[in-house]
């Protein structure tokens, strides 16, 4: 946060320079809370933070040095020593701790001073009604009361405010401790903690321990107390009456230790549930673009709600038990006043008012101790836990430097050889668990020597990506060598790039110091210029978490830019040329990759084999099957035919990156100026579908050609003083600040948390028990004050009023238990009631919310949502909100008390009431604007923490740790300079309120001695003075508990700003319901589409009008940022229409739901984003970081072929695979998607070339349409493209587009072709002017779709009868689990029986599918007899139609079975 002077807000208060008596009243904070009286508080009102405060002295000058001392240069302990956490805690901060102990010993001391004055105080008015007291003595008495309390509370709060001190200081620790530790993991350990673990290890374990600080001296005081009360009820009431005192205690503990370790079982058992509901409610903000595209949201509300529902059975116990717990603890003190008192009277004794109330002083002394003791263990317990993960975590074993591990290379014979990267018969492994066998890699050897270009290639998961992993230190190596030369600098371009929020030039930057000719040289190579241009801020523009504001294309530009502008020695290149289309990918490897990074050694993995069969490559290597299978120089591998690189060029078709001979390429010096500005061949549109405030992947928008020369560039970049024509930085700002109310918490978000927990169902009746337990509690206390009245001075029936006041007595005690259980009980079945609604409520707005409210809003700030603010409700909230209740009504019976035994008192109360309503309304709006300025520095501390460990492996590899440990700290140190202002004012305003009480006791004391003789007797003063001694500590924790009541219903109004109106909702269109099988022929228009992703953006689609006939496979091409993406984002309804209209199958898709639409439509998205789980969960509803992007990219298609879709869309689908994989890909959707009417958006030319026909889009509308062939016969946009890639590539392009096409995609090759509008024999797509024409066409198609369900049906029965896996190519080589496909095909079978016995004749489906898919009864599973069925069969008997019903029945209950 800035933290920079406002020349018109007052400066923040500076206790430095503070007097003694300032610091003592804390008088320092008064600025502070008088700002927030009239104001909402900000940042630069809060007092900077200390030196002593902040991360950098606490954590790394102080606990970590100590700490590693424990652990060792691994950081996974010395051998044959322990780590303990606890102890390095200890040595950083014991010597406060100690302090703050003895400033608890003496509050404890003046605790037990004032029930001794008391009872003197009572002596001394029974002498006066006796007539020998002196007046002046009680004066004196009442004087040394105040005292008493005047020095307890400073101790008090100097204790406090110690304690404080060392819970900010102790988080901060631990919070960077973590951080860092997440940095310095190695692979085996990595693979022990997800990131969800670890961000809760430091939002949730860290705040733990450090919370416990506060009430680490509570565990030895309440003892102490509780013993040294014992002690002087011993001298006050004899032995046994104080033995039975004990024993009834003693007798309780038991109870209570088994209540807290229940309460800890379930909490730990709870939190394990809440780890996994927040994973995935994380993974799933992650991947809403998916979750959208695929009309996933109920689905995943759904998975959400399971684990929730997990989560609730043990909070519903532990709430339960919780309780019973309550019940007891309530219940002790009054218990144990009636079992003490039956008990001194039972012996014999008679009750005097100077023994009954001093008694009850020192009850009410070890009241907190009884009260809080159970709580304080509960939170050791929590603590405790908390600590063991944590020293588990922070001792796990580091990443050792591949120079210096027992698998580290020579680096001498490197330096000698001069050879950068080298592998000797190095095995790489995922699974350090896993045998030598099994090794992701195995066997590599290899040598790279300094300056050389080198290309990795293969086919999709032979382990390319793998291979830099290794190599940077990412994966374990089994056995063998591997490694890169010390003191060498490395660049990584990630295939999945990492994009911080921040801006554009932050994120090229990556904390390198800006110098402006080299990032434009860097840029300009990267061919970001025309990027910039068209951004509102430039290269200032804020860019979203992940990137989420750029398409593919623009974030592996940048991701690469940040590598060339790093000047490292060696650059490790993931297939960053994948995203962008072929004269982009052209211009960046001639440009970038070959001419500005001369001289570095550069590893570039491809698909591509047109770029590494460039003439400027060095050397090849060529990954397969998990190993090198060769590597050598270009020319050597291309000599030999036989050799793997050979074959793959050769199956490829192409040769050269677009064939620049290698002297037209003009090698410069990273540091060199760029003479001229863009080359010519730079002239092209480099608008790679940007995104400003819209979805990633694709908000596109038009812009100009991409400007000449270095001074028409320069203009594209956003300058310092912002005054250029292309936007300022707040213009470019994505991430709005995280808004924060103002003033005190609304009533209604008081009524939104009741109605939650049901108002007549539960919060009545806890407020009518809760009154009923204050009456109790005061009726005992009445009744012994009459009791003791009685028993002085009236001997004459003593033993019937004994046994009567015995009855009246433990009857008020015994209704006090069940008053305090029914209470305890209502509490705990509302809050729980209010948790379910609540979270659910949330959840189905936040995944009901639109696509711009994920853009603008970080993925921390969401999760907060879920994490923090929830688990405020779920555990704090309510038993806040009752002890508050408590509280109020305990300090207005006391009032009433007081005045109702001495109506004078109302002289004192007034004054003093009035001075502390206007004390609490000056302190509570403060207070809860710190809380909200707590609660809102949380946000971006986990959002970077969770950014982090998204991108540890690039910052590991660019060695940025510092940078983001330094960002980190940052975060901390505003996060603790908010709690501990929070503390101060809590302070400030305990002292001012401790002196309004301790001012109420004078008053009270000297209105009992002065009283006139007859008018208050002794007992009757005892009692009011008892009572007022306990006003002290009541109106304290009665505001405290009221702002505390308020900082924790900001969850609600957090809660409830995402889950309430305003709050969008996505537009779910009309109430038109899709027909059933909608569509069913897949003809898509689009008529006049205008579409722009926010008001103040121009147009992304500018009247586009085109239409898609059914069954036509339609590849969607053109320059970067022409509006691909946008056609297709509009499609699904991501963003609604300016104007126009978009039909399918004669539906207008904004009259539909948005379910029924996604729902029905096929996509495979340009972010192939999986989900963690099973492959089976992935493909039929999780991120997948154990698989490649290619691999992910297939796992998609085969979401795509499950959900059988007859609309298909493959948005960059294939961008990460070979090519040969790509090939496959494309025969697998012609043949199983052949009926299909699939739109293809793809920079491969070669992945369209055989479409039916082809869209050209340029500056968001539509260039050109037609057949490849006779867009390719003339000069026309396509054949630029196809030009551009260089002549024997767009030979191989042109003869792509001139084979012959099938009519595969309609009718099974029976369907008669149409014509277009001039009547020219169109291939199968043209128009057909009226579907009438040819009724015969459609319904051959569906019968064609029946016959292909059975077909499928009978060759998946066979592959599970068989337990065969039938391997189509690349997409099945990964090892599977045989019982897991087994399974997943006995699920596919009952499908597609169910399919095919509810197939038509027609063709069509009867009833509704989704009552087939799910729940079907198994006698409903017949399969429909088909004569046809004989004539496609030629399979043995035992797979004919009569095993049909058999077979599915069988699949069926093993697939229940499992």
């Amino acid at each position: 946060m800035n933290e920079r002077a406002d020349p018109l807000r007052p400066a923040p208060p500076n206790p430095a320079n503070a007097s003694a008596l300032t610091l003592l009243s804390f008088s320092w904070m008064r600025p502070t809370v008088a700002a927030g009286r009239v104001r909402p508080l900000e940042d630069p009102d809060i007092i900077p933070l200390a030196d002593k405060f902040r991360c950098e002295r606490t954590g790394q000058g102080t606990f970590q040095p100590l700490w590693r001392r424990q652990v060792g240069p691994t950081g996974a302990g010395i051998p044959g020593t322990t780590p303990s956490l606890f102890l390095a805690l200890f040595q950083s901060f014991g010597t406060r701790l100690m302090f703050s102990a003895l400033l608890k010993v003496g509050n404890d001391i003046c605790l037990f001073v004032s029930p001794l004055m008391l009872r003197l105080i009572i002596k001394h008015l029974q002498d006066r009604d006796a007539g020998d007291a002196r007046p002046m003595d009680g004066l004196l008495l009442a004087l040394a009361l105040f005292a008493t309390y005047t020095f307890q509370s400073m101790i008090f709060n100097q204790y406090f405010n110690t304690v404080s001190t060392i819970q900010v200081q102790l988080r901060g620790a631990l919070i960077g401790a973590v951080f860092q530790k997440s940095l310095r993991l190695s692979p085996e350990s990595r693979a022990l903690y997800t990131s969800g673990q670890i961000q809760n290890l430091m939002a949730t374990d860290s705040r733990t321990v450090s919370d416990f600080v506060l009430y680490l001296n509570m565990l030895w005081s309440a003892t102490e107390q509780i013993i040294v009360a014992m002690l002087l009820l011993v001298n006050l009431m004899g032995w046994i009456p104080t033995v039975a005192g004990v024993l009834f205690i003693l007798a309780s503990m038991p109870l209570q230790a088994t209540l807290v370790a229940t309460i800890k079982a379930l909490r730990e058992k709870a939190s394990a549930r809440t780890d996994n509901r927040v994973k995935v409610v994380s993974e799933a903000i992650k991947g809403i673009k998916v979750v959208k595209l695929y009309a996933w949201e109920l689905s995943f509300v759904k998975k959400i709600l399971a684990t929730r529902a997990r989560e609730l059975h043990f909070m519903r116990s532990m709430a339960i038990v919780q309780a019973w717990s309550s019940t007891l603890v309530f219940s002790l003190p009054t218990m144990l006043t009636v079992t003490v008192f039956v008990t001194y009277v039972l012996t014999g004794r008679v009750l005097d008012a100077a023994v009954v109330f001093p008694a009850i002083a020192l009850f009410n002394v070890i009241r907190p101790p009884l009260l809080f003791l159970p709580s304080i263990i509960i939170s050791a317990a929590r603590a405790g836990a908390s600590l063991s993960r944590l020293t588990s975590f922070l001792s796990a074993e580091e990443l050792v430097p591949m120079y210096d591990g027992p698998h580290a290379l020579d680096q001498h014979v490197l330096d000698a050889e001069n050879v950068d990267l080298a592998a000797e018969n190095a095995s790489f492994t995922w699974d350090p668990s896993t045998s030598l066998s099994a090794s992701t890699l195995t066997s590599i050897s290899f040598r790279v020597p300094q300056g050389a270009l080198v290309a990795i290639v293969g086919p999709t998961g032979s382990g390319k990506s793998t291979l830099l992993a290794g190599l940077l230190g990412e994966l374990p190596i089994v056995s063998g060598r591997a490694g890169i030369r010390q003191n060498r600098t490395v660049s990584y371009c990630d295939q999945v790039p990492f994009i911080q929020n921040a801006t554009l030039r932050d994120n090229i930057l990556f904390g390198k110091p800006y110098h402006e000719e080299y990032y434009r040289e860097t840029v300009r190579v990267c061919c970001l210029l025309s990027d910039f241009r068209i951004l509102p801020a430039g290269d200032n523009t804020e860019i979203g978490g992940r990137g989420i504001n750029l398409s593919g294309g623009q974030r592996a530009r940048v991701s690469l830019a940040r590598a060339v502008y790093a000047q490292a020695d060696i650059c490790l290149l993931d297939d960053p040329l994948c995203a962008v289309d072929a004269h982009v990918g052209k211009s960046i490897f001639n440009d970038c990759i070959v001419a500005n990074l001369h001289g570095k050694t550069r590893l570039l993995t491809t698909n591509q084999i047109h770029f590494a069969a460039s003439p400027h490559v060095d050397m090849i290597i060529v990954v397969k099957n998990g190993t090198v299978a060769e590597s050598g120089t270009r020319a050597a591998l291309l000599a030999d035919h036989t050799s793997e690189f050979s074959q793959l060029v050769e199956a490829a078709g192409e040769m050269g990156a677009g064939e620049v001979p290698e002297d037209h390429v003009e090698a410069r010096h990273p540091s060199a100026p760029v003479p001229g500005g863009d080359d010519d061949h730079h002239h092209h549109h480099d608008y790679d579908d940007v995104v400003v405030g819209g979805e990633g992947t694709g908000t596109e928008t038009g812009a100009s050609t991409q400007a000449k020369g270095k001074d028409a560039s320069s203009s594209l970049l956003a300058s310092d003083d912002k005054t250029e024509n292309y936007g300022t930085i707040e213009s470019g700002k994505l991430i709005k600040k995280e808004t924060k109310s103002k003033g005190r918490v609304q009533f209604r978000h008081y009524l939104t948390y009741f109605r939650a927990m049901g108002v007549i169902q539960w919060v009545l009746p806890i407020f009518v028990f809760a009154l009923g337990a204050q009456m109790t509690s005061l009726a005992v206390n009445v009744w012994l004050s009459i009791w003791s009245d009685s028993s002085t001075g009236v001997n004459a029936g003593a033993e019937t009023n004994t046994l009567l006041n015995l009855v009246v007595f433990c009857s008020l005690g015994f209704f006090s238990v069940v008053v305090s259980s029914g209470s305890a009980f209502s509490l705990a079945f509302g809050v729980i009631r209010a948790s379910v609604l609540l979270h659910e409520k949330l959840l189905l707005s936040v995944f009901g919310a639109p696509s711009s409210f994920f853009n603008a809003t970080p993925e921390g700030r969401l999760v907060n949502r879920f994490n923090s603010d929830m688990d405020k409700v779920d555990s704090t909230l309510g038993s806040t909100l009752q002890s508050l209740l408590r509280l109020l009504l305990n300090l207005s019976f006391t009032i009433g008390l007081i005045l109702w035994a001495t109506p004078a008192f109302v002289f004192v109360v007034i004054p003093v009431g009035a001075v502390c309503l206007y004390v609490q309304e000056f302190y509570r709006k403060s207070s809860v604007d710190l809380r909200r300025l707590e609660a809102v520095a949380r946000s971006p501390l986990y959002s970077h923490f969770g950014e982090t460990l998204d991108g540890v492996v690039t910052i590991r590899a660019y060695r940025d740790v510092p940078r983001a440990t330094f960002v980190n700290d940052t975060y901390t140190d505003v996060l603790n300079k908010t709690s501990y202002a929070s503390s101060c004012a809590n302070r400030w305003i305990a002292v001012r309120l401790e002196a309004l009480g301790t001012i109420l006791i004078f008053g009270a004391s000297l209105l009992a001695i002065f009283a006139p003789p007859g008018q208050l007797s002794a007992s009757m003063s005892g009692l009011v003075l008892s009572y007022v001694m306990q006003i002290l500590g009541a109106m304290n924790w009665s505001v405290r508990q009221f702002t505390e009541a308020e900082s924790q219903l900001s969850a609600i109004e957090r809660v409830a700003e995402y889950s309430e109106p305003p709050f969008l909702q996505e537009e779910a269109g009309g109430v038109q319901r899709r027909r059933s099988r909608w569509p069913k022929k897949g003809c898509i228009l689009f008529e006049n589409v205008t579409m722009r992703y926010r008001k103040d953006l121009p147009p992304a689609l500018k009247s586009v009008s085109f239409s898609i006939f059914p069954g036509e496979h339609v590849g969607i091409v053109g320059r970067t940022g022409a509006g691909k993406s946008s056609a297709i984002q509009c499609l699904f309804r991501l963003y609604e229409l300016e104007k126009g209209r978009i039909v399918i199958d004669d539906v207008d898709i904004s009259k539909l739901k948005l379910f029924d639409l996604r729902s029905s439509l096929g996509i495979i998205p340009q972010e192939p984003f999986c989900f963690s789980g099973t492959i089976r969960s992935n493909l039929d509803i999780e991120g997948g970081s154990n698989l490649s992007v290619g691999q992910r990219q297939l796992l998609c298609l085969g979401r795509a072929l499950l959900r059988d879709s007859q609309v298909l869309v493959l948005d960059e689908a294939t961008s990460s695979v070979s090519n040969a994989t790509d090939q496959r890909i494309q025969k697998t959707l012609r043949d199983e998607m052949g009926h299909c009417t699939v739109l293809t958006v793809a920079h491969r030319l070669h992945t369209v070339m055989q479409s039916d026909r082809i869209i050209v889009m340029d500056e968001g509308k539509i260039g050109e349409m037609g057949k490849p062939s006779d867009l390719l016969s003339r000069p026309s946009m396509l054949s630029a493209l196809v030009d551009e890639t260089g002549p024997n590539t767009a030979a191989h392009l042109r003869n792509l587009a001139s084979l012959p096409r099938d009519a595969h995609h309609l009718n099974g090759g029976e369907c008669m072709y149409f014509k277009d509008r001039n009547g020219h024999n169109g291939g199968g797509i043209g128009r057909m002017a009226n579907e009438n024409e040819n009724p015969s066409c459609f319904a051959k198609s569906q019968v064609s779709m029946r016959s292909r369900v059975r077909h499928a049906f009978l060759d998946l029965r066979s592959a599970l009868q068989e337990a065969k896996l039938i391997a189509t190519g690349e997409m099945h080589e990964p090892e599977i689990n045989p019982a897991e496909w087994r399974e997943q095909l006995s699920l596919m079978v009952s499908k597609l029986s169910v399919l095919s016995a509810e197939l038509n004749k027609d063709g069509s489906i009867t009833g509704n599918v989704d009552e087939y898919f799910h729940g079907r009864p198994t006698d409903m599973l017949q399969a429909e007899q088909s004569p046809a069925m004989s004539t496609h069969s030629t399979r043995p008997s035992r797979n004919s139609d009569e095993d049909l019903p058999r077979i599915d029945l069988m699949a069926r209950k093993r697939s229940t079975d499992k």
